[in-house]
């Protein structure tokens, strides 16, 4: 018998539903981080529901034996093809951590049968069509989107996930990986202005309000009623 009960929050129950792969995984990692020898005998001690009920119909000796409880778990629960690829055409993006978001598609895209570079195009389409459509449209528009890789994709769909549309500008103007000096802000132009050297977000007509005549846009030293050329 196992030595030790690990604690519910730490390892979480499972019924059947969810990443049994991952589960299994976290099962096996915690049980070895805790000396559990004995892992076919604590791993009951979390199953639930069906997942429970599958367990029990088992035979005696094969109860003992946590390669053969993995293998009934993994041939019950896990997805087959059209169960991912159904999935896949569902996946949305609902808030969580980039790289949990793409995990789970690479994940879904694996069960799916797909593999080498069909999976990889596969995987970058559903990444970037899953996000809400202002951070979606923000990636489409990142100039030679097909030839970057997963991990450059994820890394621009973080500052927008993390800070909003206010870094649109720079994801859309971030270039491949041989362009890099045009990620440059000396290199870009801002949309707020359409002038070379900064980039929106710290553009100086951004919100600027002029004291002279009240109006926004310009500097009082650029008004047209100041004719003394003062400064703002």
């Amino acid at each position: 018998m196992a030595k030790v009960r690990i604690s519910s929050d730490i390892i979480k129950p499972f019924s059947g539903e969810g990443d049994v792969v991952a589960w299994l995984k976290k099962v096996r990692l915690v049980a070895q981080l805790q000396q559990v020898d004995d892992v076919a005998s604590l791993l009951p001690l979390y199953l639930e529901g069906d997942a429970l009920a599958l367990y029990m119909e088992m035979e005696e000796d094969d109860q003992k034996k946590i390669d053969q409880i993995e293998a009934r778990l993994k041939e019950a629960f896990t997805d087959d093809a059209f169960a991912a690829y159904r999935k896949i055409t569902m996946v949305r993006w609902a808030g969580e951590r980039v790289d949990v978001y793409a995990k789970k598609i690479r994940q879904l895209v694996g069960l799916a049968g797909f593999t080498g570079e069909s999976s990889e195009r596969l995987t970058k389409l559903i990444f970037v069509t899953g996000f809400p459509d202002t951070i979606s449209i923000a990636l489409q528009k990142v100039p030679n989107i097909k030839a970057l890789t997963m991990g450059e994709l994820m890394s621009r769909a973080r500052i927008l996930t993390t800070t909003g549309e206010q870094n649109q500008d720079v994801v859309a103007a971030t270039c491949s990986p041989n362009n890099r000096a045009q990620n440059n802000p000396v290199n870009l132009t801002c949309f707020k202005c359409n002038v070379k050297g900064h980039l929106a977000r710290d553009c100086r007509k951004r919100g600027t309000r002029c004291y002279r005549c009240g109006e926004s846009g310009h500097w009082a030293r650029n008004c047209s009623g100041n004719e003394q050329g003062e400064d703002a």
